[in-house]
């Protein structure tokens, strides 16, 4: 992508006014002054030890900084914004000491990563207004507990009988009646005003499932790779200057890929 492309685009997502604020100054000292005052008293009244206070400790704090990856397969590109928190996932991963039993201080730590929602980008500092930054250690977790909640509400209060519902994260794969298909796309939207699906209808019998093609076939369903149309097939070089551990590992990888997806060797 060029480089001014990507800046415009990058620019357009930060300028959204109701997502992100700019900020006057770097929030940075003053988020490590808290981190740091709530992790002394947890020392001070021994619900930590001095291990794990110096691991979680912050001692040179550096901004989060967004960046943006294009989303090749979606029309106009647009860009997926990424706020890279890799000092925070390195102290996180680092950390081999138990965590003691939940505690309101476990909710207040977790309250204050939750809403230590600023980065920086060209030069400026934002914060987000509402959700968790893509690239945040808790933004999976919390994903999760959110698409499990909207996913039971909307399962429970729906009138119709819904034969097949299968999700992994946001992305899901559902059988309704063909004349139900508005409504149940229009009951999943009502749950969540900040959460709207969008739909994909089957064509031919055939529907994309993350990197499956299911195909309906006689009442039965049969899968087989899928691939984006952006797909390049562009892969390791036998001859290339890569160690030969590499070029083992992609076909195995190819491998093991087709024997999970393929229902069949005739699908393959």
């Amino acid at each position: 992508m060029d480089k001014t492309d990507y800046n415009d685009k990058m620019d357009s997502l930060v300028n959204d006014k109701q997502t992100y604020e700019v900020l006057k100054r770097d929030p940075t000292p003053a988020l490590q002054r808290k981190l740091n005052n709530k992790l002394l008293t947890l020392k001070k009244t021994y619900k930590i030890d001095f291990r794990r206070y110096n691991r979680l400790r912050c001692s040179v704090p550096q901004p989060p900084k967004l960046y943006g990856l294009p989303k090749l397969h979606k029309p106009n590109i647009p860009m997926r914004p990424i706020v890279s928190f890799y000092c925070t996932k390195n102290a996180i991963k680092n950390s081999t000491v138990e965590l003691p039993p939940p505690t309101d201080d476990i909710l207040d730590l977790l309250n204050l990563c939750l809403t230590s929602t600023k980065f920086q980008y060209n030069g400026k500092h934002f914060k987000q207004l509402h959700c968790t930054a893509m690239g945040s250690p808790f933004s999976v977790v919390v994903a999760e507990i959110v698409m499990q909640n909207i996913e039971e509400q909307a399962l429970a209060t729906y009138t119709r009988t819904v034969p097949l519902w299968l999700r992994y994260v946001d992305d899901t794969f559902t059988a309704v009646h063909k004349d139900g298909i508005d409504d149940f796309h229009e009951h999943l939207n009502r749950q969540n005003a900040d959460i709207q699906f969008t739909k994909e209808i089957e064509e031919n019998g055939k529907i994309p499932f993350l990197d499956c093609l299911v195909t309906r076939d006689n009442n039965e369903l049969k899968t087989t790779i899928y691939r984006k149309p952006t797909q390049t097939e562009r892969l390791l070089d036998q001859s290339s200057y890569n160690p030969t551990s590499h070029k083992a590992t992609t076909i195995r990888t190819l491998t093991r890929r087709v024997q999970l997806v393929c229902d069949s060797p005739y699908s393959l």
